[in-house]
């Protein structure tokens, strides 16, 4: 699954199938790993050609030929986790789109409005920021902010947005 022969594997430490990102987070563990029972978490491991997967993997001590050593299992939950993050997104969206149609329903002017759907995107979407503009009709045809959510750090002052096909911006 990893990429390696046989021989390669053998010869390779538990640093070597690791990121090189994580070699520090893994010295550490193996420094506090517990005497007695099972050590489970999750992983990331680097295949042979470069690949990242995520792994759950479960370790026990144990004696081997006399010497004592680490059994350790590792399961590839790569596609399970991709798939787990997908449909935590996606419930997100829905909840997003659900809150917004409730902001819709108890809008009180435009402005609150945008400035509760910027809000709901950055709250319950889990953006950064999130800002609403109009295109603006003047001879630059700017998109010119309406509302914004988040952290802006002057990010809407400095930027120049246009939507005229003479001279787009932003994009």
């Amino acid at each position: 699954h990893y990429g390696y022969t046989v021989e390669e594997f053998l010869a390779m430490t538990v640093l070597d199938i690791r990121a090189a990102e994580d070699a520090t987070t893994l010295q550490d563990a193996l420094a506090h790993l517990p005497e007695k029972g099972t050590a489970r978490g999750f992983r990331r491991h680097q295949k042979k050609g470069g690949e990242i997967i995520d792994v759950e993997a479960s370790s026990d001590n144990v004696v081997l030929n006399g010497r004592p050593a680490r059994l350790v299992l590792a399961h590839d939950v790569t596609e399970q986790m991709r798939a787990e993050h997908e449909a935590a997104r996606a419930n997100r969206a829905l909840q997003m789109l659900s809150r917004c149609n409730e902001a819709l329903i108890h809008a009180e002017s435009e402005r609150a409005l945008l400035a509760e759907i910027c809000w709901i995107a950055v709250e319950t979407g889990g953006f950064r920021m999130a800002w609403i503009g109009y295109a603006g009709e003047d001879a630059g045809r700017p998109i010119v902010p309406q509302a914004h959510a988040g952290v802006e750090e002057d990010y809407l002052a400095d930027i120049k947005l246009s939507w005229s096909e003479a001279e787009p911006s932003g994009w």
